[in-house]
């Protein structure tokens, strides 16, 4: 009698176990599927950026010559981005007997592009100062001038050639230290033209 018991137990512990979801699914699922290996990344693309192989790459840097009615002299130009820039120009003014600085904060909302992308012409606009300071010649007494100036312009850049051609006119607004025969303040229209080669 004990031995028919122990055996209806240890069947009944064996059909429990074969009856459990974890029997079940470990002796009843379907074999696990192989995890496929990872497939290769697509080739990177070797396309070149829109402005790649041109003077306005970020952090490239050109100097050049600047001729203007206000200012001329040395210039330069720092790309920030293919669509912002810094530039900077120091030299003299148009009466030969002052100095002058400008500093500029440019942004290019568009640009013509020929067909073939080799030719590419910004068109740029910018906010910036302007610091200069006449010597006293004849009559004439020494003062210093500053004020803001909004330029607008465009270049001219090639693919594949480090030069910038520009041009561009700002309206400048200025105060003197001191009255002059032309007063304390000054509006002036500058206009420049130059070429900037980029290292």
């Amino acid at each position: 009698m004990n031995r028919i018991s122990s055996t209806t137990l240890y069947l009944s512990f064996l059909a429990s176990l074969l009856a459990s979801p974890a029997a079940t699914a470990q002796d009843f699922s379907a074999p696990s599927q192989p995890t496929p290996a990872p497939s290769a990344p697509p080739p990177s693309s070797q396309e070149s950026p829109a402005y790649s192989g041109l003077p306005n790459t970020p952090a490239r840097f050109g100097l050049g010559l600047g001729i203007g009615n206000r200012l001329t002299g040395v210039t330069g130009k720092l790309w920030a981005a293919s669509t912002v820039a810094f530039q900077a120009a120091l030299g003299e003014g148009a009466d030969g007997d002052n100095l002058r600085a400008q500093l500029d904060l440019l942004f290019s909302p568009g640009a013509w592009r020929s067909s073939d992308g080799q030719y590419v012409v910004p068109v740029y606009i910018g906010v910036g100062g302007s610091l200069g300071h006449a010597f006293t010649a004849g009559q004439s007494l020494s003062y210093t001038e500053g004020g803001f100036r909004l330029p607008l312009g465009m270049s001219v850049l090639v693919r594949g050639n480090p030069i910038e051609l520009f041009f561009e006119i700002a309206p400048e607004f200025t105060v003197r230290s001191n009255a002059t025969l032309f007063g304390k303040y000054g509006i002036y229209t500058d206009g420049s033209i130059g070429a900037r080669y980029y290292f």
